[in-house]
């Protein structure tokens, strides 16, 4: 038969399911993936906002202390 194999219903069935359940797990792979890709885009978003809150709230008081500090001189 020109070295082709020839499979039977069952192997064929049990072959197929295989690659499904395999396909399976990578696509749960993927989106597994996913999720922790946002989770960790979300907290490193959250990260810089605060940190850029907190350094324009640090100016703030820097330029407030400035001022109290210019009429208390007086």
């Amino acid at each position: 038969m020109g070295g082709r194999k020839v499979e039977d219903k069952a192997a064929v069935l049990a072959r197929a399911t295989a690659e499904r359940a395999e396909r399976e797990v990578q696509r749960k792979h993927k989106l597994a993936a996913a999720v922790v890709q946002r989770w960790w885009r979300g907290r490193s978003v959250a990260a810089r906002a605060r940190n850029s809150i907190r350094e324009q709230w640090d100016d703030q008081i820097t330029k407030m202390e400035t001022v109290v500090n210019t009429f208390q001189a007086r």
